[in-house]
């Protein structure tokens, strides 16, 4: 009787879970669109392009010239510039919100390159990190940076600010463990 109990709260659990974690996007008219990401996948002229399978059963392929953010996972998925340092050059796309507040923002730019000639290809992949303060561009964050600009702009999370100083292995990839920013 305690199995069957068991089993029964934990599946009610693990669907009450899923349900939670839907997957959604929003049009450029903001409809809520809900679903499931398929896939997520990287186009040199498109950007950031999620394969969704929405509620009703059919399927598409959100870029940003069908949405202005998605939810992927529990992460938020938001349009920016991918030059924000230079507002006249670069490409729209989807750049995933890594720790966030009031007034700033953390924003990480996954990307992909390849380019061939001469008999050989070079790919290269990664990830961009900006740091944004009332939407304005302050600077690019990289592994020298993070330590003296991230404390100034969320000084308000003890925690995060107490690990970026006094962690000398901390990655500030990581930082979203520290705080609560995934979809609500």
């Amino acid at each position: 009787m305690k199995a069957q109990l068991l089993l029964i709260f934990g599946l009610v659990l693990s669907l009450s879970c899923y349900s939670q974690s839907q997957d959604y996007f929003i049009t450029l008219n903001n409809d809520t669109i809900h679903g499931v990401v398929i896939s997520q996948s990287y186009s040199g002229k498109k950007g950031n392009v999620f394969k969704f399978l929405m509620t009703d059963g059919g399927k598409c392929k959100v870029d940003v010239s069908k949405s202005r953010e998605v939810c992927c996972d529990g992460f938020k998925y938001v349009v920016k510039k991918t030059n924000p340092d230079k507002p006249k050059e670069g490409m729209m796309d989807f750049v995933k919100i890594i720790v966030e507040n009031d007034i700033s923002t953390v924003y990480g730019h996954q990307y992909a390159y390849v380019s061939c000639g001469g008999g050989y290809t070079y790919a290269k992949q990664g990830v961009s990190y900006y740091l944004f303060d009332n939407d304005a561009f302050v600077d690019f964050l990289d592994a020298e940076n993070y330590k003296e600009l991230m404390p100034g702009y969320f000084e308000n999370s003890e925690s995060l600010t107490k690990v970026i100083k006094y962690d000398q292995q901390f990655d500030f990839e990581h930082v979203s463990d520290l705080l609560d920013h995934q979809c609500k």
